[in-house]
């Protein structure tokens, strides 16, 4: 799991590589890949994850904890799930 529903965020991540899975509870809501992005509400408000994203595969990301960082390239990695 990338980014936990209901924990606090302070940092958004950009896909280079891989695919993940965005979910509200265990219904999945989104998939996102390349290009795409996550995360970007904790940059604005420091609430807490609006949803899940999880890995489908190993990834690659760049993130940015706040909109004035540098961003950096971060290696994601597909964690085992509990049942």
């Amino acid at each position: 799991m990338l980014v936990e529903e209901g924990k606090p965020g302070h940092e958004f991540f950009l896909i280079v590589n891989g695919n993940a899975s965005v979910k509200r509870g265990k219904k999945e809501i989104a998939k996102l890949g390349p290009g795409q992005y996550f995360g970007e509400l904790a940059l604005l408000d420091r609430g807490p994850r609006s949803a899940s994203v999880v890995a489908k595969n190993d990834m690659k990301c760049s993130s940015s904890a706040s909109a004035s960082s540098r961003a950096s390239s971060t290696r994601c990695r597909r964690w085992p799930t509990s049942s």
